[in-house]
């Protein structure tokens, strides 16, 4: 409990700025949705490629929130979320997803309507 209060306190003081209090809900809640899409994306047996991708964005995460929180670099810990994130892995991880599963789609589109017409 003592560990989750420090933590709290850390990242979420009320003593912090805005704009890293709110750069630190986002990150986190990255960090740990990329913690948590990599079982999921082990069960389910999609690509390696996506779970490479989702552990990069992870990396990435981290490492920023160290930058924003440790060594007071907010803004550059923002701008290579934003750049690396949301322009660079976020498009690869949608045309891995699309592209790696458009074959199922479609396969299932093409029965169901042949299912209907006939």
């Amino acid at each position: 409990m003592k560990k989750i209060t420090g933590f709290i306190k850390k990242f979420f003081s009320p003593d912090l700025p805005t704009d890293l209090i709110l750069f630190n809900i986002i990150t986190i809640i990255g960090f740990l949705g990329g913690l948590i899409a990599i079982p999921f994306n082990a069960v389910n047996g999609t690509t390696p490629a996506l779970t490479i991708i989702i552990a990069i964005a992870i990396i990435n995460d981290s490492i920023c929130i160290y930058e924003a929180n440790y060594r007071n670099k907010l803004k550059n810990a923002t701008i290579a979320v934003c750049f690396t994130v949301g322009i660079g892995l976020l498009p690869v991880m949608f045309f891995l997803l699309v592209v790696l599963t458009a074959e199922w789609f479609a396969g299932s589109l093409w029965e169901s309507s042949l299912y209907l017409c006939c």
